[in-house]
């Protein structure tokens, strides 16, 4: 199973989350995959989430409108770190972690503990979609909820796909994603708000770079 998932900004690398451990790979539509790191633990390698207590990683999406700012959500907390693309050393923005529902309201309102999923919204550089359990959340970073709902009833390319809920998504280059549910991936399309299901689900194991996440 993966469990989260970030694209290097405008490269075909990714770092992908299982349990507590994390791999980073080459991953990207029409391109064989390959290993580029191998299968490390959480808190070996990453010092912020080390540092934070981080031993496993649920979500992970950009900060809107930067370059290498991140969030991370680990269970009930999250955190804000920078990612170095030169050196690749990641570092603490803020200080100690926070409680989802403490830092964002929007979150708490809608029942969000924890966070499944995340993406940015494409188009956008404000807004990011949060998915929980059956339900999404579109909210601004000023803590704005912009809209929510159910993903059965808002999302036509993850019904198509048989997904009822979302565990990762990694953004692709193209205007496509590629998300993760269970056992199985899917590339959606989402140029701006409409999503289109690409390419039907696929099994995570007949990757060979996450044949052993499942």
């Amino acid at each position: 199973m993966v469990d989260a998932a970030y694209r290097i900004p405008g490269t075909s690398m990714a770092y992908i989350w299982s349990g507590t451990n994390y791999i980073k790979v080459n991953f990207t539509p029409g391109k064989v995959d390959s290993v580029l790191r191998d299968t490390a633990s959480i808190r070996s390698t990453w010092k912020s989430l080390n540092k934070a207590g981080f031993g496993t990683v649920d979500a992970v999406v950009p900060v809107p409108d930067t370059e290498s700012s991140i969030y991370v959500f680990s269970g009930a907390k999250y955190l804000r770190l920078k990612l170095d693309l030169n050196t690749w050393e990641d570092t603490l923005e803020y200080g100690e972690p926070s409680l989802i529902v403490s830092s964002w309201k929007s979150l708490k309102k809608v029942g969000f503990d924890r966070v499944d999923a995340a993406m940015v919204v494409p188009g956008s550089k404000k807004n990011i979609y949060f998915f929980r359990g059956l339900e999404w959340v579109d909210v601004s970073v000023d803590d704005t909820i912009i809209s929510q709902g159910t993903i059965a009833e808002s999302w036509p390319s993850l019904v198509q796909a048989g997904f009822d809920t979302v565990d990762a998504i990694l953004p692709n280059n193209d205007d496509t994603y590629y998300f993760f549910s269970g056992d199985q991936f899917a590339r959606i399309k989402m140029p701006k708000d409409e999503d289109t299901l690409v390419s039907k689900p696929e099994s995570i194991s007949s990757r060979n770079t996450l044949k052993h996440w499942v």
